[in-house]
C-alpha cells in the first residue's frame, strides 16, 4: 500500500539511503519506490553519488589522512604492578622508582592526556562532520529559484537576492553594502552565497585558533565557533535538522559590530508571480478567443478607525514589539495587516497571540514585502581599520584605572545607549504616524491612548539616560568636560519635539561609540565637553517632550 499521496521529499530519500529512517517509515518509502520509477531513479542517483564520495575518500583522501590510532593496551597488569609497588615506593622520590614502574606511570599519564585532548576536540569533530554533511546535502539539492537573504546589523537592514542570473542587478543599492562586503572578505566569508554551509566552513577553516560548540534541538543544529585572534570574534550557523539547510547565521566582530543573516520566504523579483499577470494559454487551432471579462468595479473599503490602530499599537507595545523589530501595521482594504521581516518563529507566535483578540487584524509574517527602512544612519556601518577616536578611548581607560574596568564600563554604556535609542525611535515612529495636525481631530479617548504610548517611551528613555548621565558625567568631568548651553525655544507640539530629541540622541550615540572605541570616527573631532553638552541636551529634550505630552 502506498502511504505517500505525493512523492517523498529528497531529505526523506537521503535518510533512506543513509539507513536513518525508522522501520515503519522505511517500509512506507520502500513500498512507494516499488510503484514509482521516478523516485527509484532518484534513490539510485543518490546512492551512485554517495558511492562516488566513498571512492574519492578511499582513493584520494585516505592517502592524506594520518594513520588511525592504535588500540588501547590492556592496563590492568600495569595497574596491578603499581598497586604492589606502591607501599615501598610511597616515600621514595619519583626518580628512584624502578624503571618498569616509571614506564607504566608515564604510559598511564600519556593515555589520560590523550583522552583529555580527544574529549576536548569532540565538539570540533562534530562541527566539522555536520558541515561536511550539510555541504554534501547542498550539493545534492536540485537547482532552486533565487533566494532572498535578509541582512541585519546594528545600523542597517536590507534584503539581497542570491542566485539571480543578472548578478550585478542583484547587488543591493544600500550604502552599508560595500562596508559589509569588506567585513565579509576580512572574515573569509563568501559574500556571493553568504547563507550557506560552504561560507561558514570557509571562514572556520581560515582560523588558526578556534573553539567549536554544537547545540542540538528537536528541529535545528547550531554550530558556533569563537576565535581569540583577528577581526572576527565569533560566528554561528543554524541548520534545519531534517535536511541540514541553513536557516540563520551570525557574525560577531571585535569592534562590537555584528551581522545576522536569515532566509526570507517568498518569490523573488524574477521568480514569477509577484505583481504579474499569468500568460494566457495558447488557443487550439480554429478556436475563437474569449471575450475579455471586465473587472467588477472596486468598492472602497472603509479605513479602520484610529482607535483600532491605537489598540493594536498598544498591544504591540505591551510585548515590546515596537522596539527595534521591523513590525509594520498598515490598513489594507478595511483591515489592519501586521507584517514583519526577519522575525523569529517564536516571536511571530507571540505577536500573533497578542493580536488574536482584535477583529479585522491579519498577521502576515510570510509576506516578503519591500526592503525595510534603516533605523540608524547607514554611514555609521563603515569600519575602517584605523579609528581616530582610539586616543580618547585610551584616556577613558586610564581614567577608569585599567582595561578590565574600561571593558565593563564600555559594555554597560553601550547597552544603555542601545536601549535608549530603541525608545527614541519608537517615539519618532509614533510622531511620524500621528502628526499634530492629525491628532487635533482625534477624540479625547484616542488622544489619551496615543499620548500614553508616547509618555511610556519617554519615561523609559528618561530613566536610562539618567543612569547614563550619573555614570558618564564623572568621567567626562575628570577629563575636563563641561556641559554647554541648553536647548533653543521648544516647539509647540510633542511631535516636532520628538524629532529634535532623536537628532540629539543620535549625536550622543555616535560620539559615545567613538569615545569608547566601538565605532570609527566620522571625521569630525569632538571633546569631552561636546559629549557632556549633548548628553545634557538629550535630558532637556526629554523633559520638553514630557511637558508637551502632559499638556491637554
Amino acid at each position: 500500500m502506498n502511504n505517500f499521496p505525493t512523492h517523498p521529499e529528497e531529505a526523506v530519500l537521503l535518510r533512506l539511503v543513509d539507513a536513518e529512517l525508522p522501520a515503519l517509515e522505511k517500509r512506507q518509502v520502500e513500498e512507494h519506490l516499488e510503484a514509482c520509477p521516478e523516485c527509484r531513479a532518484q534513490v539510485e542517483e543518490l546512492r551512485a553519488t554517495l558511492a562516488e564520495c566513498f571512492r574519492y575518500r578511499e582513493d584520494v583522501l585516505e592517502a592524506l589522512l594520518p594513520a588511525p590510532p592504535k588500540p588501547w593496551a590492556d592496563l590492568r597488569a600495569g595497574f596491578a604492578e603499581i598497586d604492589r609497588s606502591l607501599a615501598p615506593a610511597a616515600r621514595e622520590p619519583w626518580w628512584r622508582i624502578k624503571p618498569p614502574l616509571r614506564w607504566a606511570l608515564a604510559a598511564a599519564a600519556a593515555i589520560l592526556l590523550a583522552v583529555f585532548y580527544g574529549l576536548r576536540e569532540t565538539p570540533s569533530v562534530e562541527a566539522a562532520s555536520l558541515l561536511q554533511k550539510a555541504e554534501m546535502a547542498a550539493s545534492q539539492r536540485t537547482a532552486t529559484a533565487p533566494r532572498r537573504v535578509l541582512f541585519r546589523t546594528r545600523y542597517a537592514q536590507f534584503t539581497r537576492v542570491i542566485g539571480r542570473r543578472d548578478a550585478m542587478a542583484a547587488l543591493p543599492k544600500e550604502p552599508a553594502a560595500p562596508a559589509l562586503e569588506a567585513l565579509f572578505q576580512a572574515a573569509h566569508w563568501d559574500w556571493n552565497d553568504p547563507l550557506s554551509a560552504q561560507a561558514f566552513a570557509g571562514c572556520r577553516d581560515s582560523l588558526e585558533r578556534k573553539t567549536d560548540s554544537v547545540t542540538t534541538t528537536a528541529d535545528t543544529y547550531q554550530i558556533r565557533t569563537t576565535t581569540p585572534e583577528g577581526e572576527l570574534a565569533a560566528a554561528s550557523l543554524t541548520l534545519r535538522a531534517t535536511d541540514l539547510a541553513p536557516l540563520e547565521a551570525r557574525l560577531e566582530f571585535r569592534s562590537r559590530d555584528w551581522v545576522e543573516l536569515s532566509a526570507v520566504a517568498g518569490e523573488t523579483e524574477d521568480g514569477g508571480t509577484i505583481g504579474g499577470t499569468p500568460a494566457p494559454h495558447p488557443l487550439e487551432p480554429g478556436a475563437q478567443p474569449a471575450a475579455p471579462r471586465l473587472p467588477a468595479p472596486a468598492v472602497a473599503a472603509a479605513a479602520p478607525p484610529v482607535s483600532a490602530v491605537l489598540q493594536v499599537l498598544t498591544a504591540l507595545h505591551g510585548i515590546g514589539a515596537d522596539l527595534g523589530e521591523q513590525v509594520e501595521v498598515k490598513p489594507v482594504e478595511g483591515r489592519l495587516v501586521v507584517t514583519g521581516v526577519g522575525i523569529p518563529a517564536a516571536r511571530q507566535r507571540e505577536i500573533a497571540a497578542a493580536l488574536e483578540k482584535f477583529p479585522n487584524v491579519v498577521v502576515e509574517f510570510s509576506e516578503p514585502g519591500a526592503p525595510p527602512v534603516t533605523t540608524e544612519p547607514p554611514a555609521a556601518a563603515t569600519a575602517p581599520p584605523e579609528n581616530p577616536g582610539a586616543g580618547m578611548a585610551a584616556r577613558v581607560e586610564r581614567q577608569l584605572g585599567g582595561h578590565p574596568q574600561f571593558e565593563r564600563f564600555s559594555a554597560q554604556m553601550l547597552d544603555w545607549s542601545d536601549a535608549a535609542m530603541a525608545q527614541a525611535y519608537a517615539l519618532r515612529r509614533l510622531a511620524e504616524r500621528f502628526p499634530a495636525s492629525a491628532e487635533a481631530s482625534f477624540s479625547q479617548a484616542d488622544r489619551q491612548t496615543l499620548r500614553e504610548l508616547a509618555r511610556e517611551n519617554v519615561a523609559t528613555m528618561a530613566g536610562i539616560t539618567a543612569k547614563m548621565s550619573r555614570t558618564l558625567e564623572p568621567v567626562l568631568t575628570a577629563m575636563g568636560g563641561q556641559a554647554g548651553a541648553g536647548p533653543a525655544a521648544p516647539p509647540d507640539a510633542w511631535q516636532p519635539a520628538a524629532e529634535d530629541l532623536v537628532a540629539t540622541a543620535q549625536r550622543v550615540e555616535r560620539r559615545l561609540s567613538v569615545m569608547l572605541g566601538a565605532a570609527p570616527s566620522d571625521g569630525g573631532a569632538f571633546t569631552p565637553s561636546d559629549l557632556s553638552s549633548d548628553l545634557k541636551l538629550w535630558e532637556d529634550d526629554i523633559a520638553i517632550c514630557q511637558r508637551l505630552l502632559a499638556r491637554e
